[in-house]
């Protein structure tokens, strides 16, 4: 059922919708007949069943690079060329034609020329076609007498240059025209009935056929199939598990199934579109959630509250390039529409329907896609739609959304803690994995594991299922999303060699491979492109050449092939996840930086064995490694920022400030692979590399915890996050951030108060005995909440009972728990407030004197 907000007249149910009908049938086939009547004088000699462009290599004029993709697909599957539009047939004829002159010549703007005829065809098209004029029967009479004038006066000039006889021509084309202008108004109503019946019905089913044929598929890690041809492929709807998400940038949560229904209640007169923006850091789930959306309604599921209200859903991904406007979206998602209309026709046929935009990836657009975008959100302030959007953080404060639309931003956490075992659950079972997946289960479900952050991340958790299977000893290293990474990629490089005849691949040619991969991933960053182009390819390619590795090999285990949704035709690679081409950039970036500066300690060491070896004395041995230390500095080494933003050559260019913005998830990874390396950064290189988190985005108190939780850094990085992190002299730490603020207190100095509150067990917290024992040596006032223990004190006593004894000196002014009655004694005189709950009458008797005792011992005390 329509939303209500969508009621109106339909079209041709007023008089200048029936004249604008009648102008658009104008311009498709009158219009058109005297441009392919060039066309077909011009290519005489082409066989029927020749496509254009084998003809033109026939006639040694080979095709120019002035057409577009889609016109190039139009010529190679219509050898006939008869369903090419005006727009192709203007742009063939002004290229290859012999008898017009060439494009740049006055004569395309000179009246009473042949070409200033075609050209006007032409422009007259676009005009009918892009623009919805308000016509009154004197207007509409007067736009078709200049038309057919035009149209007689070309057919004229087509005699005249072509030396053939037009005259039935001018008369089919004035009956034409006459029969447009007086055909009754029922019969133009009849024929868009029964397009808009073609539409809604063999147009709609194709549509969603489409969908699911072409989105269902998850990212996954395909490290299981023993040969390329092998792969299972994993269905989001399989495996789908609820997600954490909030909204308007509170902690309040909002369920999947109420999305369009909060967004209706941001509605006010003024809006008459919606828009959603779905924001979240690099795979948290954004992509999988709007696939989602895409396939319930296509599967007619009624998962989310009002969804199956919308007749049409148009799905656009940012990364994608062969969608130009808005017209050929609305084509492209509806193929079975493809030969019976021209695309704006198409749209005209959606006027009025309660229509929805899917829009995935806005920090993914290139040019082409960020045009498109516009022309959605202009459509939505003349026409009511809704458009769901998803985008990283770091692009939201570059959005403008006009106040014709309701506005509402939600933020995905990724899955919860209680859900992962659901997810994992799901996974295997889609994937067909008779194990018993009860141990890994009660890995995700450790206290110390749920607390690790990375662990919220969908593909993450699929990389945890494949690691599981092939080397279960290894998952309890894991606590970084860099060590996950990093483990994982040691799995591929294995599937590599497997694959391989024979030995292994030697290691200095692996090494080789995964930098010409690693630089791969970091030249399609820059460029922000996902799907590898030719070049990129071929660069991969004349690796394994070079040395006699098979192709196929390498590429089925670092990539993974699609074919376009949008156009259904071209088959393109791509890495498996963004995330994972994101951590292969990082590892570019830091073999760049090594390369630009040698490892002297090795190389020294190097020189002095061979210069041992040669026999050199002592004295002499000490001056030659002198010079080659000297040698070994570089007078200008390379930065990060260099690194990251080096054209390559016959690249294209990319914004500086565009490129570092979203390199936000590149620049996290190379934090985690430096300390996973152990690798203390030099002062400067750590300022360089914090001032570029910032600048791409990481500005809030829970980001940069969120970069300290997925990556860990060491104490030079910490010390210079610690201003960034710390705005105010009171900070709290929760269960979640207990292993963050462990690595940052130690470099904090303008703290005044901390609150330390621990939900769950305290033993099962990591780091929190670090953590207390930092915070007593700085005699901060603190508040402790052990509220686990509180509310279920242990009959052996507190876990925290050595740990509660350091604070004798400090100034403690709150503490919930359990303790026994030497904690109690150690307790300092500054405590305001005191919760104690005890297991047995046993523990109760052991404190009752401290109890009685309260004034005198703790004479401060406000709460008990």
């Amino acid at each position: 059922m329509a939303s209500s907000s969508i009621q109106g007249r339909r079209v041709l149910e007023t008089e200048a919708s029936n004249f604008h009908l009648r102008l658009l049938c104008t311009v498709l086939e009158p219009s058109r007949r005297p441009l392919m009547r060039i066309f077909k004088e011009m290519t005489k000699g082409k066989s029927p069943t020749e496509n254009f462009i084998k003809y033109l290599e026939s006639i040694n004029a080979p095709m120019k690079n002035t057409l577009n993709k889609t016109q190039k697909d139009a010529i190679k599957n219509d050898p006939s060329c008869t369903s090419f539009d005006i727009t192709l047939l203007f742009r063939i004829i002004q290229d290859y034609c012999d008898k017009v002159k060439d494009k740049d010549d006055p004569a395309w703007t000179t009246v009473d020329t042949l070409e200033y005829c075609i050209k006007s065809i032409k422009d007259n098209r676009n005009n009918v076609m892009h623009r919805a004029p308000v016509l009154d029967k004197n207007e509409f009479d007067a736009r078709v007498c200049s038309l057919q004038e035009l149209l007689k006066k070309t057919w004229k000039k087509i005699e005249d240059t072509f030396g053939t006889d037009t005259r039935q021509e001018v008369l089919d084309m004035e009956e034409d025209l006459k029969i447009i202008k007086e055909a009754p108004f029922e019969d133009l109503r009849v024929y868009f009935k029964e397009l808009q019946a073609l539409m809604d019905n063999e147009g709609v089913t194709r549509m969603k056929e489409q969908y699911m044929d072409y989105l269902s598929e998850a990212p996954d890690v395909h490290l299981l199939e023993d040969s390329p041809g092998t792969r299972k492929q994993t269905k989001i709807l399989d495996v789908f598990t609820e997600m954490q998400i909030i909204h308007n940038q509170r902690i309040e949560k909002i369920d999947f199934r109420d999305w369009l229904t909060v967004l209706e209640r941001e509605r006010t007169k003024e809006n008459t579109s919606k828009f959603l923006l779905v924001e979240g850091v690099a795979g948290v789930g954004k992509t999988t959630l709007t696939r989602k959306i895409v396939l319930d309604w296509s599967g007619g599921d009624n998962t989310m509250d009002q969804l199956l209200d919308y007749e049409l859903l148009i799905y656009m991904q940012f990364r994608e390039r062969h969608v130009k406007s808005l017209p050929a979206l609305f084509l492209s998602v509806m193929p079975t529409m493809k030969d019976q209309v021209d695309p704006e026709y198409l749209m005209l046929l959606s006027e009025g329907k309660n229509i929805i935009f899917i829009c995935d990836g806005l920090d993914e657009k290139n040019d082409e896609s960020q045009q498109l975008f516009k022309e959605i959100l202009h459509y939505g302030e003349k026409m009511p739609i809704t458009v769901i959007c998803t985008t990283r953080p770091e692009e939201i404060d570059r959005l403008v959304i006009s106040s014709k639309y309701a506005y509402l931003r939600i933020k995905v956490i990724g899955i919860s803690e209680e859900n992962r075992s659901a997810f994992i659950t799901k996974y295997f079972k889609a994937r067909g994995q008779g194990r018993d997946i009860k141990p890994l289960v009660n890995y995700l479900n450790k206290t110390a594991v749920r607390l690790q952050e990375h662990w919220r991340f969908p593909y993450n958790l699929m990389c945890l299922a494949m690691l599981w299977i092939l080397s279960p000893t290894r998952i309890n290293t894991l606590t970084t999303a860099t060590e996950l990474f990093e483990a994982t990629l040691d799995e591929i490089i294995k599937k590599l060699n497997s694959r391989q005849a024979g030995k292994d691949i030697p290691l200095e040619d692996m090494e080789n491979i995964m930098e010409t991969l690693f630089h791969v991933a970091l030249i399609n960053h820059r460029t922000g492109v996902i799907m590898l182009p030719d070049g990129s390819l071929q660069t991969l390619r004349n690796e394994c050449d070079r040395m006699n590795l098979y192709w196929e090999n390498i590429v089925s285990t670092f990539l993974i092939q699609t074919v376009s949704w949008s156009d259904r035709k071209d088959s393109n690679f791509s890495f498996p996840h963004k995330g994972l081409q994101d951590f292969y950039a990082a590892k570019s970036i830091l073999k760049k930086l090594q390369a630009s500066s040698p490892d002297k300690i090795k190389v020294l060491s190097g020189f002095m064995n061979l210069l041992i070896e040669s026999g050199y004395r002592s004295d002499r041995r000490h001056f030659i490694l002198s010079q080659v230390d000297v040698l070994l500095d570089p007078e200008n080494p390379k930065t990060i920022r260099d690194v990251l933003l080096q054209r390559e050559e016959g690249s294209s260019s990319s914004h500086v400030e565009d490129l570092i913005r979203r390199s936000q998830n590149v620049l996290t990874h190379l934090v985690g692979i430096l300390h996973y390396r152990s690798k203390t950064i030099a002062a400067e290189r750590a300022e360089e590399l914090v001032q570029l988190l910032k600048e791409c985005g990481i500005t809030s108190e829970t980001q940069w915890l969120d970069l300290l939780e997925l990556t860990r850094c060491d104490g030079t990085l910490c010390r210079l996050i610690a201003p960034q992190l710390l705005q105010s002299d009171s900070i709290t730490v929760e269960d979640s951030r207990v292993q963050a603020y462990t690595s940052i207190l130690p470099h904090c100095t303008n703290v005044d108060s901390i609150s330390v509150s621990i939900a769950k067990d305290p033993q099962d917290i990591p780091c929190l005995k670090e953590l207390l024992r930092i915070i007593a040596g700085k005699q901060w006032k603190l508040n402790l909440y052990l509220s686990h223990e509180y509310k279920h004190p242990k009959p052996d006593g507190s876990s925290m009972e050595d740990d509660i004894h350091q604070f004798s000196v400090c100034p403690v002014e709150i503490f919930r728990g359990q303790l026994s009655s030497s904690s109690l004694a150690s307790l300092p005189k500054s405590l305001t407030g005191l919760f104690v709950s005890v297991a047995t009458t046993e523990q109760y008797m052991d404190i009752r004197p401290f109890l009685s005792e309260l004034d005198s011992r703790l004479p401060c005390l406000k709460k008990f």
